[in-house]
């Protein structure tokens, strides 16, 4: 179900948002996630394919995800007064410099205020991106929607591809899956029309995962085979890694766990090539999860730990709260329960330290399970 993103393996939940399937009752994945608190950014440099004035980032639920540059922010500014023009300018640097050091809040508050001072589509677009990487979805939603009428206005498909994906995003994390169908598809469109096929391999790897949500897995499969063919095309390995790991997702997803696991390994391959060690966590815990499915315990184990060694050294706590509970659920599996509500302890208090409400009510469901001596 996702790009980049860790399966989580915890059962019993009856209703989740699309990012968490439901398999049978039994092992659920986060298909979009790893939920990393603090974003990893990979910026796909291949001007040819990315005007200047964007650039595209991975999201810590494996979405791609467009942002301004600086460069295309000066050109905005061009023909505005000095005085609008620098104070507008100092508020979006600030904004740059929050959002490098992973302070959305701050971030989406300093390219607000660069947008009072002078309402620019760059401006717009990374207080929006600021806002959803707080999980702040209303905020994000009305930031982009904002640009997306300056873009119009100004008659710039580049930024309207850029908002109507983000806003499909959002409407992804919201559940809304058709709205995100919606504007996933109208980004495609537009990404044919202007030429830029980086853009279309990500609105089809978006559409992948919005079907994943759905269920509908053919539809999902396809998509990201689609992705896969552009990203091999343009020579991207990153998102051809991403490709891989949602094709593994659905294999997983139908059952097909030696076909999952093929593909899990070639992302997790491209990823060590590219020296992408988040992405060698995602794809390592994928791992774990598809031996889980196997009966392959010690193996599952093991992948799980590299994870969370992994999900540690890059200071990932999401990431890290994933991989223990997956490990808990390994124990479980054992008849280790002692290990397991060890680890499902330690998730926990991770979950509750960075405010991962969901993930949090469904390991308490776990160790509550536990401690009455149920079934996980």
């Amino acid at each position: 179900m996702a790009v980049a993103g860790i399966l989580i393996a915890w059962s019993s939940l009856t209703h989740l948002p699309p990012m968490l399937k439901l398999l049978e009752g039994q092992q659920l994945f986060l298909g979009i996630a790893t939920a990393v608190f603090a974003l990893f950014r990979w910026i796909i440099n291949l001007a040819k394919d990315i005007p200047e004035a964007l650039e595209t980032i991975i999201a810590p639920n494996g979405q791609t995800i467009q942002k301004a540059t600086v460069s295309g922010f000066d050109k905005e500014l061009q023909d505005a007064a000095e005085e609008r023009r620098n104070e507008a300018k100092k508020y979006f640097d600030a904004g740059e410099k929050d959002f490098k050091a992973n302070n959305y809040s701050s971030a989406a508050n300093n390219y607000r205020a660069s947008i009072d001072r002078l309402p620019t589509m760059s401006a717009c677009l990374n207080a929006g991106t600021s806002f959803y990487n707080s999980s702040d979805y209303q905020g994000a939603e009305r930031a982009y929607q904002e640009g997306l009428k300056l873009a119009q206005q100004k008659g710039d498909k580049s930024f309207e591809a850029a908002f109507l994906g983000n806003i499909g995003n959002v409407y992804y994390g919201k559940g809304k899956l058709d709205d995100a169908l919606n504007y996933h598809q109208q980004a495609l469109a537009l990404h044919k029309t202007i030429g830029n096929p980086l853009g279309q391999a990500n609105a089809l790897n978006n559409i992948g995962l919005v079907y994943s949500g759905k269920g509908k897995l053919a539809d999902a499969l396809n998509s990201y085979q689609q992705a896969l063919a552009l990203h091999k095309t343009i020579g991207n390995p990153l998102g051809q890694a991403q490709a891989l790991n949602n094709i593994g997702n659905v294999y997983y997803g139908k059952g097909k766990l030696d076909d999952a696991l093929n593909y899990h390994q070639q992302a997790l391959a491209l990823h060590k090539t590219i020296g992408n060690p988040l992405g060698q966590a995602n794809a390592l815990g994928n791992i774990g999860l598809v031996y889980s499915g196997q009966g392959k315990l010690d193996d599952a184990l093991n992948y799980h730990q590299q994870a969370l060694a992994l999900f540690k050294t890059i200071g990932n706590p999401l990431g890290q709260a994933n991989a223990l509970g997956n490990i808990g659920l390994v124990y479980a599996d054992k008849g280790k329960l002692d290990d397991a509500l060890d680890y499902y302890q330690q998730a926990r208090i991770l979950f509750q330290k960075i405010g991962a409400t969901m993930q949090l009510r469904q390991v308490e469901a776990n160790i509550n399970k536990i401690k009455l001596g149920q079934q996980i």
